[in-house]
């Protein structure tokens, strides 16, 4: 995988993690990130 691959395979984890968590307010600011990254 490349490094753009490996970025969003890592946000997509970080993602998984902090829904199981409930803190979906961190979710959604990565998914800006990852958003404005793409």
């Amino acid at each position: 995988m490349d490094r753009y691959s490996e970025a969003l395979a890592l946000l997509n984890r970080v993602q998984e993690l902090m829904a199981e968590e409930g803190d979906t307010l961190v979710g959604a600011n990565l998914s800006i990130v990852s958003h404005r990254v793409v």
